[in-house]
């Protein structure tokens, strides 16, 4: 009977293992669930930061290119309209050269006019 006995304590013992080990598998698959739902849940919000920032991102350079368009043609304005007034300022040197010109070959025809008038009366 002690035998019996023996034999029974160990059938229950290995039963209370089996129900343990039952019971912490089913336990650690329900974790096992739970991890992997919220890997999910954490890989989805990842995903949608990266969208988010790369929107941002996106726009950032979209406004940059569009001031740094405005600021080229803006620069290209101001040269267009320093080259109109540089050109209006050589026209009007040139003119001014062109009148000093003439009044130096009428200056040398006077003067050579002169000198040989008073050489003649000398």
């Amino acid at each position: 009977e002690i035998e019996r006995a023996v034999e029974h304590e160990q059938g229950a013992r290995l039963k209370a293992e089996t129900e343990h080990l039952s019971t912490v598998q089913r336990r650690l698959q329900a974790h096992e669930e739970l991890t992997g739902r919220k890997l999910e849940a954490l890989q989805a919000k990842q995903d949608d930061s990266l969208a988010t920032l790369s929107q941002e991102v996106e726009a950032k350079m979209v406004a940059e290119r569009h001031t740094s368009q405005r600021a080229l043609e803006d620069l290209a304005k101001e040269l267009r309209d320093t080259d109109a007034v540089a050109a209006q300022e050589i026209s009007g040197l040139d003119s001014f050269c062109g009148k000093l010109v003439k009044e130096v070959k009428d200056l040398e025809s006077r003067l050579s006019i002169e000198v040989e008038r008073q050489t003649t009366e000398l």
